[in-house]
């Protein structure tokens, strides 16, 4: 699922990591990065948005681009959460 980096020590994830339909033709970085910065851009604090709110948009966002992705498969813990919260941090 990860993979061992020599730069870091520990597991690190990667876009290529990410289901298959959140990578095709670059769905992730084309599509869904720009609808979560979109949406989070609404917030006063974007960088401290509650997991409940951000798996919300999640769900919301993946489901309407892919419309048979499992939405479950977006949750606190799962890869495509981690890489978001990822995304977020190095935003700041």
């Amino acid at each position: 699922m990860g993979t061992n980096s020599t730069t870091c020590g520990r597991i690190c994830f990667i876009n290529a990591n990410l289901p298959e339909e959140l990578q095709e033709d670059r769905r992730w970085s084309k599509q869904m990065l720009p609808a979560l910065l979109m949406w989070a851009g609404s917030f006063a604090d974007p960088w401290a948005i509650p997991d409940l709110e951000l798996t919300t948009a999640l769900r919301i966002i993946t489901t309407s681009l892919v419309s048979d992705f499992d939405s479950h498969a977006v949750c606190p813990g799962t890869l495509t959460f981690m890489l978001v919260r990822l995304f977020c941090l190095h935003l700041n």
